[in-house]
């Protein structure tokens, strides 16, 4: 009986609103400070009731909160990279410290985003091959062995010693580099991913001189 009451007090007040939406828009615009404050005492002493009408709201109006999200990204795309990118360079250091403490996790989520987006990821390999393929790319299997024997198979960033170590490249593809011997270190997958399209260490660039005259 009370789930009925309640049920019909929701549908009176929706009705309500639908048919005063104006006023009650007028009566805000009034009272901004006032109705902020109201509001913002509710939240706090009714967390519970907060969190589950957000819950509901959420399930009810799915499709629709995608949409309105896809939307406000597509219109804000440029401010959010370059949020992202500050907020990065500001909070590197716990980036990194989580990511070492949850590696098995990152890598999972990797995977199910690559399971769950194939077409994205094909498209990601694809402008990565063709990135390749409009620069200098002649480094052979051989002078890959020849790099990572010269860094006695350790990372060049960490120093770690990697079963498993990938090709990065000191100065970005992305920002004309080359994928050549002079231009390629070994870095384990972590470093490789942090470092991103970023400049490599000053001390790299004797390494790899270093490394051109042997």
């Amino acid at each position: 009986m009370r789930n009925r009451d309640k049920a019909k007090e929701k549908e009176y007040n929706k009705r309500y609103y639908q048919e005063h939406r104006e006023q009650a828009h007028c009566y805000y615009e009034a009272n901004r400070e006032q109705s902020r404050k109201q509001s913002h005492h509710y939240r706090e002493t009714h967390p519970e009731q907060v969190r589950e009408y957000q819950k509901h709201y959420q399930r009810e109006h799915r499709e629709q909160l995608l949409k309105q999200r896809c939307l406000w990204y597509q219109a804000n795309r440029e401010k959010i990279r370059e949020y992202n990118k500050h907020y990065h360079q500001e909070h590197r250091i716990q980036a990194r410290c989580y990511r070492k403490a949850n590696r098995e996790r990152e890598r999972e989520n990797l995977r199910r985003w690559r399971k769950a987006n194939p077409e994205q990821h094909r498209e990601h390999c694809r402008r990565r091959h063709a990135k390749l393929v409009s620069v200098i790319h002649n480094l052979t299997v051989k002078e890959w062995q020849h790099i990572k024997e010269i860094y006695d198979h350790r990372c060049a960033y960490c120093g770690e010693k990697k079963k498993k170590l990938t090709q990065d490249h000191v100065v970005p593809i992305s920002k004309g580099g080359s994928h050549t011997i002079s231009n390629v270190v070994p870095a384990c997958q972590s470093c490789n991913s942090r470092k991103g399209t970023g400049e490599a260490p000053a001390f790299q660039r004797i390494l790899i001189l270093a490394l051109e005259g042997n």
